[in-house]
């Protein structure tokens, strides 16, 4: 057979494309894309050298040893990235994040997809603002959940409409059992024995690090979680005060740390406390999905009090939370840590405690989408659970190769200069966008978005415009285009509503733009006022 005439079947050159946003045409000329939420080419051209340097040096090390990095991984990820992920995320929050906590995936929408697939069944409520990421409610679509649009406001979900939502739609009677389940583990007196028996011989610290057990009967319906209590082990696990040699030690398959308070304490009570989990009592009645910190579309942040009364919500109705947390380390203010996250407001120490918060972190946002890695931050019950699915058990975990690239990332410091950089590019752009919005929108339209963070920019228009008929009148006129509101409403809502990103061009194509986009405002407003069916010449 002569194999000299054979040729492999490649796609036409008009479907050759290098990503997603250059097959949607962002990267040609024609267009404005307002709508683009993701970094362009000012911010991407910054990482081939990072990644570079960190390839270098990660390569090296594999080489000096068995080149583990290019074999199956740990289901929960690359202990070495979860532990420097863990350090680098603990100073961006300014409050300790445990490396155990952390489950690796592919980026933000792989784990929302690994919660829905792995956690819940078809017909399942998952609970949401309205408005939210639109492809968030595809992907519930897409396992055939019940979608229940929640009111929001200026400081995020209500409350109130949350509530009523729970009563109708979640029965209380499948609520976690607090009070037969966490228990004390030994006395206040035993505690402070070993804490000033350990304080004062200083040689208990190999021999009392603090010890998960998962226990459980045969088919593994339950899981009994026990903790001994030993502030040297968990001050090895606090990223912010302790070096890598330290912190490795804490890393083992028997320990599992826990949280700092603000105030220094390396544990977070004076007790331990024993909590059985199973699958009859974890927190899976229903989901809600919420995007904490600078909201997608609106830009806004859920008040603090609200973060608070959501957490008592979960755990009365025994649902699990899920906060779309890509955004949280793009705040444009004078503080050197994001503010709280959702997470955190789980208090291990509370009674009725059950683990009910995830929160899901990308570096897609603060570094490249391309990379498809990201994180979890998850009670301990969900690592567990995770970890015995079939996918992880047959695959293992999730983009082991680039875990380990990006672990020297973190480890050169390249992560933290990158962030700090992108962070004041985009604060910039923000500031300034959203400064021509105030001075130049015509008379009936508000820019909403408090612009603090994140990359996007809420604009009400007047009730009458409808603002897909706009994006057809500005696309065709003014060369831009953009999100109309109502992609982003299970129930149609928000249809005078506009979303802008100031993550993709560079600033003063950006402002031109957002100048345009006034003055395009402006003029539709005056020939819908002329005549209101105008627009349906620029429907192909």
């Amino acid at each position: 057979m002569d194999t000299s005439v054979i040729s492999p079947t490649i796609d036409a050159e008009s479907q050759r494309f290098n990503s997603v946003f250059h097959a949607k045409g962002y990267y040609r000329r024609n267009l404005v894309y307002l709508n683009a939420g993701g970094p362009g080419t000012e911010i991407l051209q910054m990482l081939p050298n990072i990644m570079k340097q960190a390839t270098n040096y990660r390569m090296m090390q594999e080489l000096e040893s068995d080149a583990q990095l290019f074999q199956y991984g740990l289901e929960q990820g690359n202990w070495q990235f979860r532990h420097q992920l863990a350090r680098f995320l603990s100073k961006e929050y300014g409050e300790n994040v445990c490396s155990k906590q952390l489950y690796q995936t592919g980026g933000s929408t792989s784990g929302l997809w690994m919660t829905v697939s792995l956690l819940f069944r078809p017909g399942m409520c998952v609970f949401v603002e309205d408005p939210t990421y639109y492809l968030a409610l595809e992907l519930f679509q897409d396992f055939s959940m019940n979608i229940i649009p929640v009111q929001t406001d200026k400081d995020g979900i209500v409350i109130e409409d949350l509530r009523e939502k729970l009563e109708k739609y979640v029965s209380k009677s499948n609520g976690y059992q607090s009070s037969s389940n966490v228990q004390s583990d030994i006395s206040d007196s035993e505690w402070k024995t070993l804490h000033t028996e350990e304080h004062s011989t200083g040689q208990k610290e190999s021999d009392n690090r603090t010890k998960c057990v998962l226990e459980s009967n045969g088919d593994r319906d339950d899981v009994l979680l026990t903790r001994i209590p030993q502030t040297d082990a968990l001050r090895l696990c606090s990223p912010l005060s302790q070096s890598p040699p330290l912190l490795e030690s804490c890393l083992s398959q028997s320990t599992i740390p826990t949280s700092q308070l603000p105030g220094g304490s390396p544990y977070k009570s004076d007790k331990t406390r024993k909590i059985n989990w199973s699958k009859k009592n974890l927190p899976l009645s229903a989901l809600i999905y919420l995007i904490p910190s600078y909201h997608n579309p609106t830009g806004s942040t859920l008040h603090p009090e609200r973060c608070e009364q959501i957490i008592k919500l979960a755990r009365e109705f025994s649902v699990l939370v899920f906060a779309d947390e890509v955004y949280h380390l793009l705040h444009y203010d004078d503080k050197d840590v994001a503010p709280k996250r959702l997470f955190s407001y789980d208090n291990m120490d509370d009674p009725d405690y059950q683990g009910n918060v995830i929160s899901s972190g990308s570096f897609s946002k603060i570094f490249g989408p391309g990379l498809r890695l990201g994180w979890l931050e998850v009670p301990e019950w969900l690592v567990y659970t995770m970890q015995k699915k079939g996918v992880f058990a047959s695959g293992g975990g999730i983009n082991t190769y680039t875990a380990g690239i990006m672990c020297s990332v973190i480890t050169l410091g390249l992560l933290s200069e990158h962030v700090n950089s992108v962070r004041k590019i985009y604060q910039a752009r923000m500031v300034t966008a959203s400064t021509v919005l105030k001075n130049e929108l015509p008379s009936g339209c508000h820019l909403v978005s408090p612009a603090k963070g994140g990359y996007f920019l809420w604009i009400e228009l007047p009730a009458s415009v409808n603002a897909i008929h706009f994006k057809l009148f500005a696309e065709k006129e003014y060369k831009l285009s953009f999100m109309s509101g109502e992609k982003f409403s299970i129930v149609n809502n928000f249809k005078n509503f506009i979303r802008i990103s100031i993550s993709f061009y560079p600033e003063d194509v950006l402002l031109a733009a957002i100048s345009e986009l006034c003055m395009a405002i402006r003029e539709f407003i005056q020939k819908t006022n002329e005549k209101e069916s105008f627009w349906k010449k620029y429907v192909e």
